[in-house]
């Protein structure tokens, strides 16, 4: 998802770690009864590990329990241990060493990025090498004496969650046998090597989590550490996430409050800014003359006057009002067709005919923290409108203009975006001087869709109201990045959780 340069490290405060507490998220796409704990269970197993004080850290993560979902167990680890996890998302897999030292602060490393497990579906006995390199790497940081007890966990998102079940279990199996048969042999904790697609509604419950606690907003026991917890919406190429938290008092815990009844959660598979631009660009083609098809000069008014592709049969006209109602109109389509085909789609992946609930706060507060697309597209859009030539008045002396918009203002912003040339946005855009830090080459020409399908998506999809300052567009809370493996790391040391159902 992200365009941006990555942080080596951040450092998160945290209370002095204490004994495992064992909780579990539900995985996969349909929810499934935690099983008890016991002597015949693996949850009974590792917490009687844990209790017999074997392993450092006990059990990061259980494997598959029941169903067609997966439990997930996080357990607090004591002082000093170590645990890997890594985010395979659609674009990449990225892995993060955690670090639970006794001095009370949890440290993330960074250990880099392989490719897309989906990239392996030819060839899945090659699947470890997505991860390999980044292991290497995350051993020379590991004292030799706490390999051993190191659990790994390779958690993949949406571009998995589109592959079948079948390619799914070749490209784990061969992730996994690929890492244990490693010349000289797997540094880590064998018995907890686990790979595995965890659910969108996961994902969601993460980022929340991850989000408010770096806002203040929650304390590590998972208590509310404020009167106000703040939403999440999350946009990245494949799919987008809202996640709305449930009302909490000053020290209630979230931890009773995550099931569906409470913490509203939705993961749309098909709505990422990618699938989305490609749909709407594939309508004006086919709306267009046999004429205007044939010369490649299909109207499209979602790209910038002058811009074209050599192999597609449209040619940029940007228009901002015409390429809303376009997608709007994707919008429309994909909500009918989602509605009607219940026997293929679960209906927590269709967009609600009602407007999303919005959090609980003060008049005048932002409700939500937009994130990674919103934060890189709304970005862009700041940038060019305080280039000289472009600048509206207001923008002056903002280093982010858009850092707490109301949905009106994007749209009045995407106006001035897709009327600029291509010409002179891509002399613009290209200059090392002058260019967006977080927008590369071939993504500037997808910017004015962008926009517009921002606010498409959360004046139409959601039903958020265009006048309200609803939003906090961030690319970090208080110097720490959102991410989600942070949020099920922080949603594990919380003992409440191992009997609530996601």
């Amino acid at each position: 998802k992200s365009h941006r340069p990555r942080a080596s490290r951040a450092c998160l405060s945290r209370p002095r770690c204490v004994a495992p507490r064992f909780w579990r998220p539900r995985t996969g796409h349909r929810e499934a009864a935690l099983p008890r704990t016991g002597a015949g269970t693996r949850a009974g197993m590792f917490a009687e590990m844990a209790r017999r004080r074997v392993a450092p850290f006990v059990a990061l993560c259980l494997a598959a329990a029941t169903a067609t979902s997966a439990d997930l167990a996080l357990a607090e680890a004591s002082a000093g241990s170590y645990a890997l996890v890594a985010d395979a998302g659609s674009t990449g897999t990225r892995v993060y060493l955690f670090h639970l030292p006794a001095g009370g602060k949890v440290d993330i490393q960074d250990m880099g990025k392989g490719p897309a497990l989906s990239s392996f579906q030819a060839a899945p006995e090659n699947t470890h090498q997505a991860v390999a390199p980044q292991l290497e790497k995350a051993k020379a940081l590991i004292p030799e004496g706490s390999r051993g007890g190191v659990p790994v966990s390779v958690f993949a998102t949406a571009g998995m969650r589109l592959v079948s079940p079948s390619a799914q279990d070749a490209i784990y199996q061969g992730l996994t046998k690929g890492l244990l048969a490693a010349a000289g042999g797997f540094a880590f904790d064998a018995a907890r090597l686990q790979a595995r697609t965890i659910s969108g509604r996961e994902e969601g419950i993460f980022a929340l989590v991850a989000a408010n606690y770096l806002a203040k907003n929650l304390h590590t026991s998972l208590k509310a550490a404020t009167g106000s917890f703040m939403g999440v919406l999350d946009l990245g190429g494949s799919s987008t996430q809202i996640a709305v938290p449930p009302t909490l008092a000053f020290g209630e815990s979230l931890s009773a409050k995550l099931g569906e009844e409470h913490t509203f959660v939705r993961s749309f598979l098909n709505l990422g800014m990618e699938r989305m631009r490609q749909r709407t660009f594939q309508r004006f083609v086919d709306r267009a003359s046999a004429t205007a098809r044939s010369r490649r000069a299909a109207p499209n008014p979602c790209s910038f006057y002058g811009y074209s592709e050599a192999e597609e049969a449209w040619r940029g006209t940007g228009e901002a009002s015409a390429c809303e109602a376009a997608v709007v109109a994707v919008l429309e389509d994909e909500r009918r067709t989602c509605a009607s085909d219940a026997a293929k789609t679960a209906a927590s992946e269709c967009l609600s005919a009602s407007p999303v609930a919005v959090p609980a706060g003060g008049k005048g507060e932002p409700r939500f923290f937009l994130i990674s697309g919103y934060m890189y597209v709304t970005d862009f859009a700041g940038w060019l409108l305080k280039q000289p030539g472009v600048l509206l008045e207001g923008f002056q002396g903002q280093e982010r203009p858009f850092e707490r918009p109301t949905i009106q203002e994007l749209r009045e912003a995407a106006a001035v975006l897709c009327a600029e040339p291509w010409a002179s946005l891509n002399a613009l855009a290209s200059d090392p001087t002058r260019k967006h830090k977080f927008t590369g080459a071939k993504k500037v020409p997808h910017r004015c869709f962008e926009l517009n399908y921002i606010v498409a998506l959360l004046s139409v999809g959601y039903g958020l109201p265009a006048e309200e300052r609803l939003f906090h567009i961030v690319d970090d809370i208080d110097g720490g990045e959102i991410e989600w493996t942070l949020g099920a790391f922080l949603h594990g040391l919380n003992s409440a959780v191992a009997r609530q159902e996601l």
